[in-house]
């Protein structure tokens, strides 16, 4: 999958980190990755309010994926939908 324009905001929690490996693990492009502590009034505008990690964002789109789920098959939908 192409992952080119996505952003991820991460912090040091499990959900980044499995987050993280299932991305490098379905993309077939870079993707960009942002410490959440340099970007929490983006964060906030992105999820209308609050302030929840990991986040992914499609910035072609305005998509969002908000958390990781715990299985990769569940990621993928979730990484499809925002992609599309």
């Amino acid at each position: 999958m192409n992952c080119d324009s996505l952003v991820v905001f991460i912090d040091e929690s499990s959900p980044s980190k499995r987050l993280l490996s299932f991305l490098e693990k379905a993309c077939t492009s870079t993707f960009e990755i942002r410490d959440y502590r340099e970007y929490i009034y983006d964060i906030l505008m992105l999820e209308g309010g609050s302030s929840l990690l990991p986040l992914v964002w499609n910035k072609k789109n305005n998509k969002i994926i908000v958390g990781c789920p715990l299985r990769y098959e569940g990621f993928l939908e979730k990484l499809r939908e925002i992609l599309e």
